[in-house]
């Protein structure tokens, strides 16, 4: 067995070590005072950070070409992660977009889906938090009772989602719905892409002792999502399989 990184993947790793240096430097430049991603002039700082990484073709390495990846290996990635904590770089704001909502597209998304939102993501234009936890569906995951009704053209949504990660300060949510309140309790979920300037859709933030600002607790109330609210769909996966894309 050869434990040996190859002659390839030192010049990767070469490559993406000197980038890191002198990008770092120029941001940091840029900003000032570096605050954490947690708060709102935080994150506004690293996502000038994720602009960096997304010209310089940095944001996603083992996505393939085709969705403007590197067509990166395991091992490509993991030069990737340790260079870049070695760097000492930001964490990634646009991390759940990046690494759990588009595995879940490649998965499970249609072809119109992987075209219009994995470029979107890749490039930081739509910021994506989860929502999963609700009042009383925390670690049970199957307890999950906001709504999603379905109606001409599109869903009604009502309920709350909390303990939202950085929520106050993303476009969109991704997450289940129970949109068929009769059935068992890990059926019946839908798997919904929501952008967050929906009417009837609330978001508050709400403050922490340690100066976390972003987590937020999002309010739908009679909220309308029209079924090409996002480009391909906003089901992923299909009606009904919400709990099956989730734990995928």
């Amino acid at each position: 067995m050869d434990l040996t990184w190859s002659a390839a993947q030192e010049r990767t790793r070469l490559e993406l070590r000197k980038w890191l240096e002198h990008s770092l430097a120029g941001w940091r430049a840029e900003i000032g005072t570096e605050r954490s991603g947690d708060t709102r002039e935080g994150f506004a700082q690293q996502l000038l950070w994720e602009r960096r990484l997304y010209e310089a073709d940095w944001s996603a390495v083992s996505w393939p070409r085709a969705y403007g990846g590197r067509d990166g290996t395991l091992w490509d990635w993991l030069i990737f992660e340790e260079e870049y904590w070695r760097a000492g770089a930001p964490q990634r704001v646009t991390q759940n977009g990046l690494q759990i909502l588009a595995p879940s597209v490649f998965e499970h998304g249609n072809q119109e889906q992987k075209d219009l939102l994995l470029p979107r993501i890749k490039a930081g234009q739509d910021l994506w938090c989860q929502g999963w936890s609700e009042p009383n569906a925390g670690s049970d995951l199957a307890g999950v009772s906001s709504r999603a009704r379905r109606v001409d053209g599109g869903w009604v949504l009502d309920g709350q989602k909390t303990w939202t990660t950085r929520g106050a300060f993303c476009s969109h949510l991704f997450g289940l719905f129970r949109s068929d309140p009769d059935s068992e309790r890990h059926r019946g979920f839908t798997y919904l892409l929501v952008p967050l300037d929906l009417d009837g859709v609330t978001v508050r933030g709400f403050g922490r002792l340690d100066g976390d600002e972003g987590f937020a607790e999002v309010f739908f109330t009679d909220a309308f999502l029209a079924d090409d609210a996002v480009g391909g769909g906003v089901v992923l996966g299909g009606v009904g399989e919400g709990w099956r894309v989730a734990v995928s």
